[in-house]
């Protein structure tokens, strides 16, 4: 993370493990659905960077329209586990493949105001990204994309890259 403005700050952000439980594959009609929760585990002491352990709870729909994949998501965001701040979010976001390993995206998120103490933890924030990724694995996926805020005094703009490794795979589709 890269940080400018009136506190400018360069960090590793944290890591975050754990599992992507799914519950049963898209019929029809169904969609599937998933629940994920992580640990997000702090990296290198830096300025600007808070060393916290964090919690991430997910549910996850997601549905194949025609070449669109769409997953709509909610959360909670635990902040802090020793003394939790919980800040909801939802995610409604389409992709497809363009062609080969090649894909692109589009999401829209928002996210509620954390508050402790009277004071806010994580402001309220929102926003639509897209992003293109490189899938050259059936494990292994780089993104590279942009984001626009719908709330400009919390944060205007932001780009970023991305990678994803799924080292164990515990369920796979039914073959028809």
């Amino acid at each position: 993370t890269i940080l400018r403005g009136p506190a400018n700050a360069r960090y590793l952000d944290n890591i975050e493990v754990g599992p992507k439980i799914h519950f049963f594959d898209q019929g029809k009609i169904r969609p599937s659905v998933a629940l994920t929760a992580l640990l997000s585990i702090p990296t290198f002491e830096s300025d600007g960077y808070t060393r916290i352990y964090d919690g991430l709870f997910v549910g996850h729909v997601s549905k194949d329209i025609g070449p669109i994949h769409a997953d709509f998501n909610l959360g909670l965001n635990v902040l802090g586990l020793d003394s939790p701040v919980v800040q909801e979010f939802g995610a409604l976001a389409l992709s497809m493949t363009v062609a080969g390993p090649v894909g692109m995206a589009v999401e829209g998120d928002v996210f509620s105001d954390a508050v402790k103490d009277g004071a806010s933890v994580a402001q309220h924030d929102g926003g639509v990204r897209s992003a293109l990724s490189l899938t050259p694995k059936p494990w292994m996926v780089f993104d590279l994309g942009g984001d626009v805020g719908f709330y400009p005094s919390v944060r205007a703009y932001s780009f970023f890259v991305g990678m994803t490794f799924v080292p164990v795979v515990f369920w796979r589709p039914k073959k028809p």
